[in-house]
């Protein structure tokens, strides 16, 4: 079955994967390559059975690194190295 993972968007965009579920996880994808595996935990948190899934869930997850830069970005220009009194 293909599914399509957000996990690493930010880093590395949305990936299609084509694995079998394993039933006796079934909130759980497993991708093997060789000797490595790679797991994705929940549907519609790392994995999702839509592309349009994926892409919703990948904008959600820029949206909340921008706010998080946001925050110390704001943080950053209040702190002063200056002389003290």
């Amino acid at each position: 079955m293909k599914f399509w993972v957000s996990k690493y968007a930010l880093s590395s965009g949305i990936r299609e994967i084509d694995v079998e579920p394993d039933p006796a996880f079934p909130t759980m994808l497993i991708e093997r390559s060789g000797s490595l595996a790679q797991s994705y935990h929940g549907d519609g948190r790392d994995w999702h059975r839509s592309l349009e899934g994926a892409m919703a869930k990948a904008e959600e997850m820029r949206l909340a690194k921008i706010k998080s830069l946001q925050k110390q970005i704001a943080k950053l220009e209040k702190l002063s190295f200056g002389a003290k009194p």
